[in-house]
């Protein structure tokens, strides 16, 4: 008989146990699908089509030929997503200071705050991608589209940072001449590696060559546009300015 209610206790209490363990974990779970879904609403939302506008028509091929009926003015979208950092994270909170530390000490000018603001929206869609994934908005059209632009900003930061802003605009406006997967072997751990080393000044040549490699070996020739070798020139100048930097560094070390 005492066994037998010792058994009932012990049962209740394991039962009271997983029960207030199924509480949490569904009180945490709810808690966190709010904490997305106000991230989504006051951060990713609001700005996320110009984010991807801007880079989309900045590199729009046919702006060459054509008339611009669309502009997005960075500037103005970067000032919104400030207003509202207390919806980021530390990557993005600290592109933000570089953004603002370049337009104060290069007075909005140059290849500083091309490179600043290429980083702010790389981040800022890496956010979005995680943001969506976890909330109830997830769709997977959407994390395509946030994905593939996300790492159109990452390279046109790294080819901005080795060519300059004008000629990587050039290369990617024909984006279109890459192969059909190219963008799934550009890795985001990849260009993540290259913004960071940038940023902090590390030399790590082998792998700006292994990306200069990528871009290379996807461009497919297209005998309708005559600017396809002034394209290959570029990318062959890019080689060329990685090697002698890595050569110089190289040689640096040994004084």
């Amino acid at each position: 008989m005492e066994l037998s209610i010792f058994i009932v206790i012990v049962g209740i209490f394991i039962l009271s146990i997983l029960s207030q363990g199924f509480l949490y974990m569904r009180t945490k779970k709810q808690e966190k699908s709010r904490e997305y879904k106000e991230i989504s609403q006051q951060l990713i939302l609001p700005y996320l089509n110009e984010v991807v506008l801007f880079i989309d028509v900045k590199t729009d091929h046919r702006k060459e030929t054509g008339v611009q009926m669309l502009e997005v003015n960075a500037e103005e979208v970067i000032a919104r997503i400030q207003e509202k950092i207390s919806f980021g994270n530390a990557k993005l909170m600290n592109a933000l200071y570089r953004y603002y530390h370049a337009v104060a000490y290069f007075e909005g000018r140059g290849e500083a705050k091309n490179l600043a603001t290429y980083e702010v929206f790389y981040h800022y869609l890496a956010h979005a991608y995680n943001t969506i994934e976890k909330s109830e908005l997830k769709d997977e059209q959407l994390l395509d589209t946030i994905l593939k632009n996300q790492k159109i900003y990452g390279i046109a930061f790294v080819l901005t940072s080795i060519l300059g802003n004008d000629e990587a605009i050039k290369i990617i406006s024909h984006k279109w001449l890459w192969s059909h997967n190219f963008l799934n072997k550009v890795s985001i751990h990849l260009l993540d590696d290259l913004i960071n080393n940038y940023n902090n000044s590390t030399m790590e040549e082998h792998k700006l060559l292994k990306f200069l490699s990528i871009i290379k070996q996807d461009f497919h020739e297209s005998p309708e546009i005559d600017r396809f070798q002034e394209l290959k020139n570029y990318l062959e100048e890019a080689f060329v300015i990685v090697e002698k930097r890595w050569l110089n560094y190289s040689a640096n070390q040994y004084y």
